[in-house]
């Protein structure tokens, strides 16, 4: 680092006096007029000018590239289903759907609350599961409520799949997982509940096999019903 005490000096203003300084000797020694020596020091002083860059009028510094911060993270929202795109309208979807959906409604209820899963949707994934036999089980070996397959139990730390909140309380933890993993896609995630993540990525979508194909669209009229009936015996209630 320098000396802030040292100063350098102006070099062009040393070449000007020295340029000087020869034209005097010069024109003394040459006998040359006033007039002579006075132009030729003009232009020696206009020669050890320096020279600056020229800017255009028009031209203007670039605006300054505003700088965005990371957007912070958004709460989730409750993932609710879409809407079917034919409204079941069966009675027998009614009945079942007015017969069970007071059954374990304040274990639905925490669980959906703590996932922010709709409580209808939950409602609708049991009903078309198990049809609320929380002692049901599968050809394939799913259990309960929510039909875990024993190594998906495992994997969610459930040691008894017929204990009704244990079965849904992972049951509804799984889904939420598959709704992360699928960009918030409720109905990919239905898909991949029923046959498998690793199908519904190799597909790119809902696979192509019927069975999975109508789950979705059960599990979606049931909460759309589920929706309609819990709403109507809100405002029943509120009246």
């Amino acid at each position: 680092m320098e000396d802030p005490a040292f100063i350098r000096p102006d070099r062009s203003t040393a070449r000007r006096r020295s340029c000087l300084l020869i034209v005097a000797i010069c024109c003394a020694t040459l006998g040359l007029t006033d007039a002579t020596a006075r132009r030729m020091q003009e232009k020696c002083s206009t020669a050890a000018k320096p020279v600056l860059a020229r800017v255009h009028p028009r031209e203007s510094l670039p605006a300054p590239v505003a700088v965005r911060t990371p957007a912070m993270r958004e709460t989730p929202r409750v993932v609710h289903a879409p809407k079917p795109p034919l409204r079941i309208q069966h009675p027998e979807y009614t009945r079942q759907v007015r017969r069970t959906v007071h059954l374990y409604q304040p274990i639905i209820q925490k669980v959906a609350r703590r996932y922010e899963i709709h409580p209808a949707l939950v409602k609708a994934i049991i009903m078309a599961e198990s049809g609320y036999d929380p002692r049901a089980v599968s050809h394939r070996g799913a259990q309960g409520l929510m039909q875990l397959m024993p190594k998906t139990a495992t994997m969610l730390g459930v040691s008894d799949s017929f204990n009704p909140e244990h079965n849904i309380t992972a049951g509804v933890r799984y889904f939420r997982q598959l709704v992360d993993s699928f960009d918030g896609d409720p109905a990919l995630a239905l898909a991949a509940y029923n046959a498998g993540p690793g199908n519904v990525r190799r597909h790119q979508g809902i696979p192509p096999y019927q069975a999975t194909r109508r789950y979705v669209k059960k599990v979606l009229a049931y909460y759309d019903c589920y929706r309609q009936v819990s709403q109507g015996q809100s405002n029943a209630e509120d009246a």
